[in-house]
Parts: C-alpha cells; sequence; structure tokens
C-alpha cells in the first residue's frame, strides 16, 4: 500500500453498510481495499488513464460486480466544465489537479476538459446514498471539495473523514472544525502535505 495509515484506517472502520466515498481514486487502490471490508464504494476519479484502469479493474479482473461505482467527475465548488491539470497521461500517475497552476514548481504536461461538481450536487442529482466515511486526496483543490460538501459534511451518516492538507495555511481543519469533525491523527506524505483523520463530534446545520 502506497500509504499504510490511510489503509490501516480503512481497515480499522470500514465495515459492511459503510458507504465509502473515494474522492481522487486514481486507479482504486483504497476503493478495492474499502470494497474488501464489505463497504459500498463510490469512487471518483477525472483523470481518463486512470479512471479508465479503474473502470476495466471494476468491471473485469477483479470481478467487483457493482459494489464499486466508479464516477468521472471533478469534485469542487461549482458545477462547470473545468480544466483538469495533468501531469502525465499514464495510468497510475498523480498530481493531476484543477486549475493553471502545478504545485511545487512543477509543470503541467497538458489540460483536459472535465465534469467538475459539488458533492452535494451529485448526490442530490443521482440520488446517491449519503457518504459515512470519506476519503478526500485530490492534490490541492481539497477545499474546494469541502465548500462543494457544505451538506454532506453535516450529515449525521458522515463518521469519518481523511483529507490531505496541503500547506500551513490550508483552511481545511476549520472548514471540517464547523462541519462538527475533531482532528484525531496526522501523518506526513510528504514534504507539502499530510493526511489528516477527522472524526465526528456534532452535526451542525
Amino acid at each position: 500500500m502506497s500509504e499504510p495509515e490511510t489503509a490501516q484506517w480503512i481497515e480499522h472502520y470500514a465495515t459492511q453498510g459503510t458507504v465509502f466515498y473515494d474522492v481522487g481514486a486514481c486507479v482504486g487502490e483504497f476503493s478495492v481495499l474499502a470494497w474488501g471490508c464489505k463497504a459500498i464504494v463510490f469512487a471518483f476519479e477525472p483523470h481518463p488513464a486512470n479512471f479508465s484502469a479503474l473502470a476495466r479493474g471494476r468491471s473485469t479482473s477483479l470481478g467487483l460486480s457493482t459494489e464499486i461505482t466508479a464516477l468521472p467527475v471533478a469534485l469542487s465548488s461549482e458545477v462547470q466544465i473545468a480544466s483538469l491539470g495533468i501531469m502525465s497521461g499514464d495510468f497510475g500517475s498523480v498530481g493531476h489537479t484543477l486549475g493553471k497552476h502545478a504545485r511545487e514548481g512543477k509543470e503541467f504536461k497538458g489540460y483536459v476538459s472535465v465534469l467538475s461538481a459539488p458533492l452535494d450536487w451529485v448526490i442530490k442529482q443521482f440520488a446517491l446514498p449519503w457518504p459515512t466515511m470519506m476519503k478526500i486526496d485530490v492534490d490541492g483543490c481539497e477545499e474546494r471539495v469541502l465548500l462543494g460538501a457544505h451538506e454532506t459534511l453535516r450529515r449525521p451518516e458522515l463518521k469519518y473523514v481523511m483529507v490531505e492538507v496541503n500547506g500551513e495555511d490550508s483552511e481545511v481543519p476549520g472548514l471540517m472544525k464547523r462541519a462538527g469533525f475533531r482532528q484525531t491523527d496526522s501523518v506526513t506524505v510528504a514534504s507539502f502535505a499530510n493526511n489528516c483523520f477527522f472524526e465526528r463530534v456534532t452535526c451542525e446545520r
């Protein structure tokens, strides 16, 4: 596993009946792990090659039937056709993000137009079940994902959230606190990023 602490978190909390949202699923490493814990999984991945690999694995070699629903949507704070900056066209590649600027002085290899939408909108538009557990790792757009998930974050069903936090001035901790969560752990995954783990304390409206 690329991030063992995230894997341990999933294995600890995901059980039969868990609705797990994997936001920034890449090729589905953690989606498959959650599915193996008998969770119902919704995997969001806009990068074309990564989504293709995720969908192929879901439907063929992994034999996962319909327990993993793969959605080629870039979650954000508004409904639009947006530009996704691409670091590489290869499946399994990372660092792709919405917007014109790559992080850490890197440069995008190109751009692709994708559907971008708030999570609250997607859930209502397609009548998805509310998540009970959610992983968010979208290479710098985590704050926009949270802003588009205002209602989702305040639903009592949602108990556990992991968010990659980029930079010391990130608004993620404050957004999660206002939604009724407390931070339980933080793990450094890169020089510029930590995976922060949250659990529900109260249900805010």
